[in-house]
């Protein structure tokens, strides 16, 4: 006889799966960047698959070029080599000398003040040398500051 939904004999897998939580992140730190590599490349990927709003995409390429630039040439440690906006997001091509030079930036790029007030994410990829040039994508979703749900930032006109 199985146990009802719900109860104190209901395996605890079947439960989640049956309400939709989705299984903790892995506790193992490899696993979980191998995890976080994946997403990333997902959100990428639905980054090529969105529409482009060439106005909004402009303007907006525009402020993030404008605002990364001042902060590249402050910090001298990495290049900005390409920005892609779309519909609501943007993808941030950044380069840098070293693998340790963009450690060292990662976390200021990723939380730094633009104009466009986006929710930000990037993943620097594996290496074997750590002496070589590495780049990777900061991802911008701007759909709630393109909304106008966010207080911080100014938005293009549309």
């Amino acid at each position: 006889m199985s146990a009802l939904p719900g109860s104190p004999a209901e395996d605890p897998a079947s439960a989640s799966q049956r309400v939709g939580i989705a299984e903790p992140p892995s506790s193992d730190p490899e696993a979980r960047l191998r995890e976080l590599r994946v997403y990333h490349e997902g959100r990428l990927q639905k980054h090529n698959d969105e529409p482009v709003d060439a106005q909004w995409s402009s303007s907006t390429q525009q402020l993030i070029k404008e605002d990364l630039g001042v902060l590249s040439q402050a910090a001298k440690r990495f290049t900005i080599e390409e920005v892609d906006c779309r519909t609501v997001t943007c993808v941030v091509r950044v380069r840098w000398s070293n693998y340790d030079s963009a450690f060292h930036d990662v976390g200021h790029l990723a939380s730094a003040q633009m104009r466009p007030s986006c929710a930000t994410g990037i993943v620097l990829p594996e290496v074997t040398d750590r002496s070589a040039p590495v780049a990777a994508d900061l991802i911008m979703d701007c759909a709630s500051w393109k909304k106008g749900d966010v207080g911080s930032g100014i938005r293009p006109s549309l």
